[in-house]
């Protein structure tokens, strides 16, 4: 296995029309990139296939009655569309906590409170067997990530 043949995100397209070489990335780091693709990508978003995304979107602005029904149906969402899309990893778990966070702006006049949804994927590489862990941050309201 070439653990050196994916393209690196952000894609450098000006990198292609100056004919230079495309920053590449190991294997691990493109599994990384593709779930954060998949969290971070709404349900029709992508022509190709309108499954492909996470279910987080569609309840972004809405109000969470039960945060804990929530959580599971997300988390049982998103171990669905890991599974389908990430295919080279197995026995794929996912964790979700939400916390509320004190943002100050850039000023730093104003506070406000917003939700973040911490995100922890932990699997199995197909290839290798290797464990393979994946963190990310969401803000939620608008949805943004750290």
């Amino acid at each position: 296995m070439n653990r050196e043949q994916y393209y690196s995100l952000p894609l450098d397209f000006s990198a292609i029309t100056r004919k230079k070489d495309i920053k590449v990335c190991n294997f691990y780091r493109s599994i990384a990139q593709n779930i954060f693709i998949i969290l971070t990508t709404k349900f029709d978003e992508c022509r190709f296939d309108p499954e492909f995304g996470s279910e987080i979107w569609e309840w972004d602005f809405q109000h969470i009655p039960d945060q804990n029904t929530w959580i599971a149906q997300m988390t049982k969402a998103l171990t669905k569309t890991i599974i389908k899309y990430e295919t080279r990893l197995y026995e794929i778990e996912v964790d979700m906590t939400i916390q509320q966070e004190e943002m100050i702006d850039k000023l730093k006049t104003a506070y406000r409170i917003k939700r973040k949804l911490e995100i922890t994927i932990k699997g199995f590489v197909k290839e290798t067997r290797e464990p393979f862990s994946f963190r990310q941050s969401l803000f939620l309201s608008p949805i943004s990530f750290d």
